[in-house]
């Protein structure tokens, strides 16, 4: 059974259920993790980020390809070490268990490349979130829960050359030739 995704005609703030649907898709698409072991009413939304981003790393500067995105923070806890993984390769390439520090000392490390969503996202709240997971989670909406859509450029390597300094975060990328 297909359960909708769209959060559309009320407002869902703060339950949003169809991105929790979505999140449980792509946690069994991505990590294959069961739904049964995370449950849709222990996901707790915390906010927005719209970013966009050249896929340079693949491409170079000339990319085709890119993110241009908002994406929802959600957080659930899982009990013990948590359900078991059957990685999807074509999305995970690795994993491993690391405390928050672990992870901050690990960005700062060059021999790992990071999605430039995913750090906009831990350099604006991620860790302070992460570190205070009680408060995160908390059912009737946490200090951490909001309606905003904080908006970020990507940093300086996933920028193409079709992005240009007119680009506002209310506009996509304009690339040429295309109407």
């Amino acid at each position: 059974m297909m359960l909708n995704e769209v959060d559309d005609g009320v407002d869902s703030y703060p339950s949003f259920p169809g991105i929790k649907h979505a999140a449980i898709r792509k946690l069994k698409h991505e990590l294959g993790i069961e739904k049964s072991e995370v449950p849709h009413s222990d996901f707790r939304f915390l906010t927005r980020f719209h970013y966009w981003a050249a896929d340079t790393v693949t491409y170079g500067k000339e990319a085709p390809w890119g993110e241009h995105e908002i994406d929802y923070v959600l957080f659930i806890k899982c009990d013990g070490d948590g359900p078991p993984l059957d990685l999807n390769t074509d999305e995970v390439d690795d994993y491993k268990y690391v405390t928050s520090s672990e992870l901050q000392a690990m960005m700062k490390n060059s021999a790992y490349l990071w999605s430039p969503w995913f750090c906009g996202i831990m350099e604006r709240g991620g860790f302070e979130w992460w570190e205070n997971m009680d408060e995160s989670l908390k059912m009737d909406g946490s200090k951490y829960c909001n309606r905003d859509i904080t908006y970020f450029d990507p940093p300086e390597e996933h920028m193409g050359s079709y992005n240009l300094n007119s680009h506002k975060k209310d506009m996509g990328v304009l690339i040429s030739g295309i109407e």
